[in-house]
């Protein structure tokens, strides 16, 4: 008999101590029972019982989002349905860092998702879960991928040192931005040609940059268009000359393919010494494996600088343009991302830097269209159009008009392939993680979902976000998209999940890519094991079976695994649990 509280309405017990009846609404009731045996004595228990939710009942494409499951909640049950039934689950992190400063407490957190099969009374199997690699992959692409790294570390120090610079400096001591063929009314093509020789100061690197002395050092004209000047430093010239060539295929493919995506992604480059150029400078400043970086302080006056430039200045690796001559084509597109800083730098430094990962996936989008532009002028695809593995030829598929997609590709290959991902940063020092290629991917997805490039019509939204009255961070996706930062990374998943499976797509997608096509681009031996999103499960997809699965969860990072029933039994109880209550989202969808 029930002695204190109440079974859930619908649901009695009775004199033999079976509960029946069929609940009316969810959650959990609290109730006392006690039995009696024949002598006449009595013994009682306090029970808690939950309803939950009916087992998900989920066609081919719906999802299902839910919290964090805990102990005291409904966790989604899977029902087993028939043989072959196939679900994704991801789990989503929806907290990020600034990018600023990497690892610390709670960077990493431990998630375990616990799996239960219900029904048939079969004995729980324990399965091994897939382990990928976290060894970093060598490829053709691997001196690239080195490259990202090592440029997206340095490209953190130079935004760390522009928010130091405006807190020690003001704005005032940013120079204004004074473009003098606008005013004037000149054409471009008419400026007079650069200098054969100019005197820059290289950058110094170091603690108190701007307070230094540095030397201006000679630089000879290389190449030059209406856009941009390439100089070399002269004495770096004389040991180790770049090929002008080279240089002027660089100014042609931004030229061509650069500037029209500047202009209608990014506005216009900032002209603050008003020559209407910005400085190419090929210079030793460019040391390890860095490409190519802006440093804010050229934007400044040099009575507050003193190592100021005071103009629009690229430094730019020899060996990275020099790569040319062995049909490496990473400076074309680089350039184009390495103008999108110009624009965008000088637009934050009289407002609020973005986070690292916000600036140099944007920065991604900058190379990436330009590369689809050149790819449409080639005919391989048009800019809009869905691209697949046959935009590509079948073998030594990079030139220079595609390089900045593939690259691009690889780049997200290796991030989302690796043991953890994050979108703000590189959680898994010994992999070849770069936020260069899960930020891409996302900006990516923010274009095509929200900003129509499939009819070549996402600049709008990029020139939005790259507003200087546009908030920094995910305040300005907010802002332009009018959704949180919870709800974008969630429907980033869904469609992550379901993009090539061949499942209906959800309303906010992917459109001008099939990635799980257009990412096989590697060599067999360096290509990841399994498919576009590399589920953590492995390349085939786990039982519905008795497992306990465990990962990691970085700042916007998602951990995917794949379950396909065999249409036996009830079905299997997904419970999610984080370590101290980490902020995450469980995403399923169904595949087929």
């Amino acid at each position: 008999s029930v002695v204190g509280g109440s079974p859930p309405s619908g649901i009695s017990v009775s004199g033999s101590g079976d509960v029946s009846g069929t609940p009316g609404s969810l959650g959990s009731s609290s109730f006392t029972v006690q039995v009696t045996d024949v002598l006449g004595d009595t013994a009682s228990r306090a029970l808690d019982l939950r309803v939950c939710d009916m087992p998900l009942d989920l066609a081919v494409g719906e999802t299902h989002h839910s919290n964090t499951a805990g102990q005291d909640n409904c966790a989604p049950f899977l029902p087993s349905g028939s043989n072959g039934d196939r679900y994704r689950v991801g789990v989503v992190r929806v907290t990020l860092s600034d990018g600023l400063t990497p690892g610390g407490t709670g960077f990493l957190a431990d998630a375990t998702l616990d799996v239960t099969e219900f029904g048939g009374g079969v004995i729980p199997q324990i399965r091994t879960r897939f382990l990928r690699d976290p060894t970093l992959r060598s490829s053709q692409f691997g001196i690239d991928a080195e490259r990202a790294e090592a440029t997206a570390e340095f490209h953190r120090r130079m935004l760390l040192e522009g928010e130091r610079l405006l807190a020690e400096l003001g704005r005032e001591a940013v120079k204004p931005n004074a473009p003098r063929a606008r005013q004037e009314g000149l054409s471009k093509a008419l400026l007079a040609d650069p200098p054969d020789r100019i005197e820059l100061k290289p950058y110094p690197g170091g603690t108190s940059v701007c307070s230094q002395n540095v030397t201006p050092v000679p630089a000879q004209l290389l190449a030059f268009n209406e856009y941009a000047a390439v100089y070399q430093d002269s004495t770096q010239r004389a040991s180790d000359p770049l090929d002008v060539a080279h240089a002027q295929l660089m100014l042609d493919y931004y030229a061509a393919y650069g500037e029209p995506t500047i202009q209608d992604y990014f506005g216009t480059v900032t002209d603050i010494n008003t020559d209407e150029r910005v400085t190419v400078f090929v210079s030793p400043s460019v040391a390890g494996s860095v490409a190519a970086f802006v440093w804010p302080g050229d934007f400044l006056d040099v009575g507050s600088c003193n190592s100021s430039n005071e103009q629009e200045l690229i430094y730019f690796g020899n060996d990275v343009i020099g790569g040319i001559a062995d049909d490496n084509f990473q400076s074309l597109p680089v350039l184009v991302h390495e103008m999108k800083h110009v624009s965008s730098l000088y637009r934050r430094l009289v407002s609020t830097f973005h986070p690292v990962w916000i600036e140099e996936g944007s920065a991604e989008i900058a190379a990436e269209i330009s590369s689809r532009k050149a790819m449409e002028v080639a005919g391989d695809v048009n800019q809009g159009a869905e691209l697949t593995r046959d935009a590509f030829p079948a073998s030594d598929i990079a030139d220079e008009d595609n390089y900045g997609v593939l690259i691009r590709l690889v780049r997200m290959i290796n991030s989302y392939s690796s043991p953890v991902n994050s979108l703000t940063d590189n959680p898994v020092e010994s992999s070849d993680h770069t936020f260069y290629g899960t930020s891409w991917h996302f900006h990516r997805f923010l274009g095509d979902a929200y900003g129509d490039a499939a009819n070549k019509a996402d600049g709008a939204l990029f020139l939005q976000l790259n507003d200087s009255l546009t908030a920094s961070g995910t305040a300005g996706f907010t802002a332009v998209l009018g959704q949180s930062t919870q709800v974008l990374l969630e429907e980033y998943a869904v469609a992550m999940m379901l993009n090539g499976t061949g499942a209906p797509q959800p309303a906010r997608r992917f459109t001008t890519y099939d990635f799980t096509t257009a990412s096989e681009i590697l060599r067999p031996e360096f290509q990841p094991p399994g498919t576009y999103p590399w589920p953590a499960s492995g390349p085939s997809p786990l039982d519905f079976a008795t497992v306990s699965l465990s990962g990691d969860l970085a700042p916007g990072g998602l951990w995917i695994n794949d379950f396909e029933s065999d249409g036996a039994n009830d079905g299997i109880e997904l419970r999610l649990t984080t370590d101290g209550g980490t902020a995450a989202r469980v995403v399923i969808v169904r595949v087929n």
